[in-house]
């Protein structure tokens, strides 16, 4: 799919549910709507498939709720089109079942982690411990997963949150993503870190970044200070609009065509439709995709976890 400023629309992100076990200072979850069913799911992406889609991120709220996560893994890879099929989660339902991930044909896992220390964890996550994440990771590195750390800097605390993050990146050898903070939801009342602050803290303790070869399908420019890798993904401050290559399926059936715009047509209404019908809307829709965001001027009121991260 090509949209209307020649940008090549291959990868889909999918909320799976609102619902989140956690309540972090920046997303409070307020789940309303049914999610999309295992069938809706499978149909949507096999039609999403045939339009161009290669690549899958499954995200929430927290994808692990859902119960059947491995079976639509599962059904997803069977779509020859599709390359690559992530997640993103907060790690703590995770351990217990990477093995069945793995065997449903996940490739990459994105655990988003905001500090190690225990405590600093718990006044970002609302009270949560991050002993089951910790172990989860490792887990997941034994067993060959892609693992890539994703974090959001606050102001009150980033030096002491890219400290630790520093240090468990460099001894799980994983790559590290920081993703500034956008005004979504109560995110608004938040202050985060770009990196313009960042970059020159790194230099300043580590000296001169060396080239990082990590790749993704994402948005994120890697570098690479004191053997860890660090992906830095500023929708705010260094938007990357003109590569922009996502579209965005919400747990409700609406289709995001950027973060800013508001669903314009919502699968679930017109799942009636047979496939052919369902892609030449999806294909009419795209042509609606803006050419940049405007986050700085206005903030989303839907929270984070009702639009899938």
């Amino acid at each position: 799919m090509i949209d209307n400023f020649n940008r090549k629309i291959n990868y889909l992100r999918v909320s799976l549910t609102q619902e989140c076990n956690y309540n972090c200072l920046y997303c409070k979850p307020d789940a309303k709507d049914l999610p999309l069913t295992l069938s809706q799911i499978d149909r949507i992406i096999r039609i999403f498939a045939s339009l161009g889609i290669e690549h899958v991120r499954f995200s929430g709220g927290e994808p692990l709720i859902r119960k059947d996560l491995e079976q639509i893994i599962y059904n997803t890879k069977r779509n020859k089109n599709i390359k690559t099929i992530s997640i993103t989660t907060n790690g703590s339902l995770l351990k217990n079942r990477i093995p069945n991930l793995i065997e449903a044909g996940l490739d990459n896992i994105n655990i988003s982690i905001d500090a190690t220390d225990n405590q600093l964890y718990k006044i970002i996550s609302g009270n949560h411990d991050i002993k089951p994440v910790l172990s989860s990771i490792i887990q997941a590195k034994e067993l060959g997963l892609n693992v890539k750390l994703n974090s959001i800097l606050l102001k009150d605390y980033w030096i002491e949150q890219i400290n630790q993050l520093s240090s468990l990146a460099s001894e799980v050898k994983t790559p590290l993503k920081l993703i500034e903070l956008m005004p979504i939801g109560i995110a608004k009342n938040i202050e985060g870190i770009s990196s313009d602050e960042v970059l020159p803290y790194l230099t300043n303790k580590y000296g001169q970044p060396s080239i990082s070869f990590v790749k993704g399908n994402g948005p994120a420019k890697y570098i690479r200070f004191n053997n860890v890798d660090y992906g830095f993904i500023d929708a705010i401050s260094h938007n990357f609009c003109s590569s922009c290559n996502r579209i965005r399926l919400l747990s409700n059936g609406g289709i995001k065509l950027c973060l800013y715009q508001d669903p314009i047509i919502n699968l679930k209404e017109i799942y009636y439709l047979n496939d052919e019908e369902i892609s030449i809307l999806i294909k009419s829709t795209l042509k609606n995709k803006n050419e940049r965001h405007n986050l700085k001027e206005n903030a989303i009121k839907m929270s984070m976890a009702s639009i899938g991260g």
